[in-house]
């Protein structure tokens, strides 16, 4: 599973950084987060086909965060995608894609479903999948998002279950999807003998453009990987109570509390050509910290395989 930073900017892009964007990326499929102005061509330099976004995630209604789907959703029609997007959202985020479509394209060749969420709740879910929503601390209305992976079953340990006599074939995939057989000896088999036990998924927090709330703090603890705002450094920490974002410093202590094992800063202020302040505040509290330039990929491994 990898995360692109497509943008690391908040509000403003500057020479260096594009405004805020990330995708993550997993077995084929691509999930926007808040996709702003120009993502789409972050996304051609990093090898990211429009084809493979299944979905679009906003947390807010904010410009800088959303003025890329026009263009997405402009090109994908233009490329003759079939497939159906999706896109779950804030209050409000019906009338801003609706109106999008209605005004620049007659005819869209695929269907655009919009789903609307106002207080937390699991916003998609299949057999390896949840990703869930809670509510963020901003000056409008907004969100934060939990993408988890589902326990995997157990690894399969063939030399146990070579000893046991067990035949290779249907009774080795009973095993595996947890059940019990029994032998042609009449001997029982029970699957802990030769499964081990479930394997954790992976968990990434996203959370853009919020205050440092208990809730998030909560859904966070021992996330593979913490995305979070730090939109200043300390020095400009009232700013940040007045507009409701974060300070690096904020996102560390958060991080550290939750006992992240990766923590990855993000939409910074435009006024920071150089970030050293921020990283300097988080140097004692939380020194692995993250601070992607645009085009970052971080790529998050099963457990196992750290």
């Amino acid at each position: 599973m990898e995360v692109h930073f497509l943008g690391t900017s908040g509000s403003i892009p500057t020479k260096e950084r594009n405004l805020i964007s990330i995708a993550i990326k997993r077995r084929g499929k691509i999930y926007l987060f808040d996709p702003g102005e120009n993502t789409q061509r972050q996304m051609i330099k990093n090898k990211l086909s429009i084809f493979k976004i299944s979905s679009i995630f906003i947390t807010h209604l904010h410009g800088d965060h959303i003025m890329g789907i026009p263009g997405l959703i402009m090109s994908s029609s233009l490329l003759n995608r079939e497939e159906d997007l999706f896109i779950y959202g804030p209050p409000g985020t019906a009338r801003f894609i609706t109106g999008v479509i209605e005004s620049v394209i007659v005819d869209l060749g695929f269907r655009v479903l919009i789903k609307e969420f106002n207080e937390p709740c699991t916003v998609l879910e299949d057999d390896e999948l949840k990703i869930s929503c809670g509510l963020a601390e901003h000056r409008c209305f907004g969100l934060y998002y939990v993408f988890s992976e589902k326990d995997r079953p157990g690894k399969f340990h063939r030399k146990n279950a070579e000893q046991l006599g067990i035949p290779m074939g249907p009774l080795w995939k009973q095993l595996q999807e947890g059940e019990d057989i029994i032998l042609e000896n009449g001997e029982k088999v029970f699957s802990h003998q030769v499964v081990g036990p479930p394997r954790p998924g992976r968990k990434i927090v996203i959370a853009l453009d919020t205050r440092p709330i208990d809730d998030i703090k909560k859904s966070a603890e021992n996330a593979d990987l913490l995305i979070f705002d730090s939109t200043y450094d300390s020095s400009l920490k009232d700013k940040a109570l007045e507009n409701k974002h974060s300070t690096a410093r904020e996102a560390a202590i958060l991080a550290k509390d939750a006992k992240v094992k990766s923590l990855a800063l993000t939409h910074f202020s435009s006024r920071y050509s150089d970030l050293s302040s921020m990283k300097d505040e988080v140097s004692n509290i939380y020194p692995e910290a993250i601070f992607p330039d645009d085009l970052t990929v971080i790529t998050i491994p099963f457990e196992e395989e750290n």
